[in-house]
């Protein structure tokens, strides 16, 4: 039956899409895990250069400065992905929500073509006999 294969192909592309939302919801972990070590490693006081391990001296600011500002960038590319991830989440969650009330639906409407199927079955084999 054409519903039947139309409901199997629903079902599989719903686990696929489960499997997408997890790895986004994955994503998403690191994400925050990058961006509080992130956070974590700027509260930390400087003894050394933290690039090139030496004491610190007026050389080593820029050193230091060039970092920050690679972190400033870290921490906008983090936010940038972050929210990217949260739109698709949303998207996709809409999406499978479609479908699985696509596939309700189908289901529902196989089951009762079934059901007068077998009521006609039924309804032949008494009027045979």
């Amino acid at each position: 039956m054409e519903v039947t294969s139309e409901i199997n192909y629903k079902k599989q592309l719903l686990a696929r899409f489960e499997l997408l939302l997890e790895h986004y919801d994955s994503d998403l972990s690191r994400l925050e895990f990058i961006d509080e070590g992130s956070n974590l490693f700027s509260l930390l006081n400087y003894a050394a250069c933290p690039v090139c391990g030496t004491e610190i001296e007026e050389q080593h600011y820029k050193c230091i400065r060039n970092n920050e500002v690679q972190s400033e960038m870290l921490t906008e590319a983090i936010s940038s992905g972050f929210t990217k991830i949260q739109e698709k989440t949303i998207d996709l969650k809409q999406t499978i929500n479609d479908i699985t009330s696509t596939v309700r639906e189908h289901e529902r409407v196989l089951a009762k073509v079934i059901d007068e199927i077998k009521h006609f079955d039924n309804y032949i084999e008494q009027e045979v006999m």
